[in-house]
């Protein structure tokens, strides 16, 4: 069952690789729906996998009275500690899945990754990062789903997401997450670093 969905969704990205190949991305609607697909599916295995950090932590916002705007503009300082405690809350919870069933789910969510990855390294190329479409999903989006960009894209994504940045179509927050992914998840005080040095120049 299982290699049956593996099959389905890599034939799945293939065909969705070879339209977003056709897409100009000028239709605003259309985007915005591709750009909830993308969440959508940036999110499937992960959410199988019973991880609650994002709900919890949305909760959390929710119980403070803040918006998700609002939220996004806290420095990363505050925002990490924020996660310190959902993250917290959320090792708590008792597992559903044998290590094994979620090393299967994972495996799916990688094929799902790399076409997301793929898809929005085809939008930033063709119309610019898409950071007028975040209410489509939030602040946080679509800049959090290339934060599971797998490491094959590392070196093509850095000099686009640099691009978007210094021309303003990545805000620093969105820039700063990306960042640090693809430096291997390194302590945030470096990444700030990076981007003050590069702000700077």
């Amino acid at each position: 069952m299982i290699k049956s969905k593996i099959v389905l969704i890599a034939l799945s990205c293939i065909l969705i690789n070879c339209k977003t190949k056709e897409e100009d991305y000028k239709d605003k609607d259309k985007l915005c729906q591709l750009i909830l697909q993308s969440y959508e599916d940036d999110q499937k295995y992960r959410q199988m996998l019973d991880d609650p950090f994002f709900e919890i932590l949305d909760s959390i916002i929710t119980a403070e009275g803040l918006s998700n705007k609002k939220y996004a503009a806290f420095p990363e300082e505050k925002q990490l500690a924020y996660g310190r405690i959902a993250r917290s809350i959320a090792n708590k919870r008792e597992r559903n899945f044998t290590e094994k069933q979620e090393d299967s789910l994972m495996q799916l969510q990688k094929l799902l990754d790399i076409e997301n990855t793929e898809f929005l390294i085809d939008i930033i190329k063709k119309r610019g990062f898409p950071s007028d479409l975040t209410n489509c999903v939030g602040p946080q989006f679509p800049a959090m789903t290339l934060r599971h960009a797998p490491e094959q894209y590392w070196e093509e994504i850095e000099p686009l997401i640099t691009k978007e940045y210094k021309a303003g179509r990545m805000d620093e927050g969105q820039f700063k997450m990306v960042l640090n992914h693809i430096n291997g998840r390194e302590d945030f005080k470096l990444t700030k670093e990076k981007v003050n040095k590069l702000s700077s120049q």
